[in-house]
């Protein structure tokens, strides 16, 4: 609209008179020139007098005060994240008192930022690392956002420096058997986790089927037919190439690159990340050590409280290494259920832990606020049910029933790729299985699940 074009105008005049007033000495080289550029496109882009004046605001107020090297850094993620997603008020408010002071204390949750590069996602609502770094600092804590972060931190290759370094690299390595794969790895496209295992796969099975549907998905990158064929020609992945590890250059074969890579874009590395929060780095350290009922419900307790906090205070931001913390954690649940025999499965509705799972299910699982009194309704129903199998279907009815809702509004947005992650390998699987009784570890245990799994009009004697 013409409006809506003056007042673009109108903060583009009031950024280029914030430029004509820094003295030249502090306008020489690239950087102050790359701040003005980044604050004009974003308006352009954005179509948003907002965002620009949001870019002039920053720079205005501490461009005398702190290191200029450090402020175009932080200025240039704030201008490329929102190109890709947008700013609000309240994102832009959590960058100024909870990013910048990350980057001048060269804190580990942002040195993704701080090195710069090949970081961002290639468009409008794509993440790349250095997208869903900028993203948890943006995002209003609710149960949504949460899943939301979760998901596109499994989305992204990897949010490690080091990794992320490598992975380039190896992508390097491969652009002489596969061709555009190492763009696929480099630009960190969706999905590029997924294809890679469905590489190895393909390779160690000779099943194509789960590759061949993935391809098409890649688009410009690996869709065509003769980007296909490369990565469909077996023989290619026997071919020798030169890797670089180390700085050390060593001939090896292109399966062993790829085999690296697959390890090396999984969001889940069974290691735990330091958080400004030393009570929950010790009782993730506790966890770690020993897996038990006590230790994961001292955690799962805690984190819950931390996480309904934030809710309640409508906090805005959360440090990237918490939310990698939470899939950690989301894993060590499912462990934990996972591993129950029928005998220790016979009962637990009713154990305190496994509510403390529920909650966290649903904290970072739902696609609407987290409603306690709801919520201990629900717990209710479930601690009360007339059985275990009654208990575990409405567990399981609940839980699917978030997911479907999660799922249609990824969907919504155009993230349908994403929907799969909600219930695979995860602490979600896990809880809508618990349904499915658990083998018995002893002739006892076997015989009372037989029993369980008769229908009750069997079970009645003289009919």
């Amino acid at each position: 609209s013409v409006k809506k074009t003056s007042e673009l105008m109108m903060a583009f005049m009031e950024l280029y008179e914030f430029s004509y007033s820094v003295p030249r000495e502090y306008k020489t080289g690239y950087d102050f020139s790359g701040f003005v550029n980044g604050a004009l496109r974003i308006g352009l882009r954005n179509h948003s007098a907002d965002d620009t004046r949001a870019l002039t605001y920053l720079c205005k107020s501490y461009f005398y005060s702190i290191d200029r090297a450090i402020l175009y850094k932080f200025l240039h993620a704030v201008a490329i994240y929102g190109e890709h997603h947008g700013l609000t008020k309240e994102s832009v408010k959590s960058f100024e008192e909870n990013l910048l002071p990350a980057m001048i204390n060269n804190s580990h949750n942002v040195g993704i930022l701080l090195r710069g590069g090949n970081i961002w996602a290639m468009g409008k609502g794509e993440f790349g690392v250095g997208d869903f770094t900028c993203h948890c600092y943006a995002s209003k804590i609710t149960p949504l956002n949460l899943n939301n972060l979760l998901m596109v931190a499994k989305e992204v290759p990897t949010t490690s420096l080091a990794r992320l370094e490598q992975n380039r690299k190896d992508g390097l390595t491969l652009s002489s058997v596969f061709g555009a794969l190492r763009d696929f790895i480099h630009d960190q496209q969706p999905l590029v986790h997924e294809t890679l295992k469905a590489m190895i796969e393909y390779y160690d099975t000779s099943n194509k089927d789960k590759l061949a549907s993935l391809l098409p998905l890649a688009g410009g990158y690996l869709g065509s037919i003769d980007r296909q064929n490369l990565i469909l020609d077996r023989a290619n992945y026997e071919k020798e190439v030169v890797e670089t590890i180390n700085g050390q250059q060593q001939p090896t074969k292109a399966i062993n690159v790829l085999r690296r890579l697959v390890l090396n874009t999984t969001a889940v590395t069974g290691d735990i990340l330091s958080t400004s929060d030393a009570e929950l780095n010790e009782e993730m350290e506790e966890l770690q050590e020993h897996l038990n009922e006590e230790n994961l419900s001292t955690l799962l307790d805690y984190v819950n409280q931390k996480l309904k906090g934030m809710m309640r205070r409508k906090q805005v931001g959360i440090e990237p290494s918490l939310v990698l913390n939470l899939i950690w954690i989301d894993q060590k649940a499912m462990q934990w259920i996972r591993e129950l025999t029928y005998e220790t499965q016979v009962g637990v509705y009713k154990k305190g832990w496994l509510q403390s799972i529920l909650r966290f299910q649903e904290l970072t699982n739902s696609p609407t606020s987290y409603n306690e009194r709801d919520f201990q309704k629900f717990l209710q129903k479930v601690t009360g049910a007339k059985s275990d199998v009654h208990a575990f279907r409405l567990i399981g009815t609940r839980i699917l029933n978030n997911i479907n809702l999660l799922a249609r509004k990824y969907k919504a947005s155009n993230r349908g790729h994403m929907t799969g992650a909600l219930w695979s390998g995860n602490l979600t699987h896990e809880l809508i299985g618990l349904s499915d009784l658990k083998p018995a570890a002893t002739e006892y245990g076997r015989r009372h699940r037989e029993e369980q799994m008769t229908p009750e009009w069997m079970r009645r004697t003289g009919d």
